[in-house]
């Protein structure tokens, strides 16, 4: 029932901010440093590979990319708390195919203005996920294989994804190939929908001591 989506949407609760504020700069100014080193390090190291900077080594309308993805930082936020009422997976499901949807619209639009929507967007829905699978993922994992396999997994992706994906796509670039990109991103997302929906367990309700003992099942 999305219907109900505006008794959860964008219901922020700032009291804590309010009496709590060195406390909450703390959070700000951590969460904030860690963004912007993770995504200036890609983004310029990226463009590097794929020969997209200037000759003076800047990347040229950075400003936008930049923007986009500080918008799309706060779809945790907005987001997030909406796996407690709708659940995990159909949550993870809707905001994956709307990733791929709109990696897969990147190859077709044209005008820088599009570029621009489109890619916030795509920005948006894909740190949404960010806020659900973390989580989602660790309780998939029997109890006693939690921290092993919650901590492999994370170490796993952080290679793929954001190494050697990082020269895959700098090489796709560098070749002129941007589309491939887009295409490479949805069939990723595509594909771990899919596998998602045929073996992955709803664990929104349920304590981690029950998901675990339910995981093998």
């Amino acid at each position: 029932n999305f219907a109900a989506l505006g008794d959860t949407a964008f219901k922020f609760d700032f009291s804590y901010m309010l009496t709590n504020a060195a406390e909450f700069a703390v959070i700000v100014f951590a969460f904030l440093f860690v963004d912007l080193f993770d995504t200036v390090g890609t983004l310029i190291g990226v463009a590097a590979k794929g020969n997209m900077l200037d000759k003076e080594g800047k990347l040229p309308r950075v400003g936008k990319a930049l923007m986009a993805d500080a918008i799309g930082t706060v779809a945790g936020m907005v987001c997030g708390h909406m796996i407690e009422k709708y659940g995990r997976k159909p949550m993870y499901i809707i905001l994956a195919l709307l990733t791929a949807g709109c990696s897969i619209l990147l190859t077709m639009v044209e005008s820088l203005n599009a570029w621009l929507i489109v890619g916030t967007a795509l920005a948006f829905f894909g740190n949404a996920i960010f806020s659900i699978c973390k989580l989602y993922i660790a309780e998939q994992y029997p109890t006693e294989l939690r921290g092993t396999g919650a901590g492999l997994g994370e170490a796993v992706s952080r290679i793929c994804g954001g190494v050697l994906a990082a020269y895959f796509i700098a090489f796709l670039i560098a070749s002129g190939n941007q589309h491939a990109v887009f295409w490479f991103l949805a069939i990723c997302y595509l594909v771990s929908t899919a596998l998602l929906a045929i073996w992955g367990q709803e664990t929104m309700g349920k304590s981690v001591d029950a998901t675990g003992s339910s995981s093998g099942k």
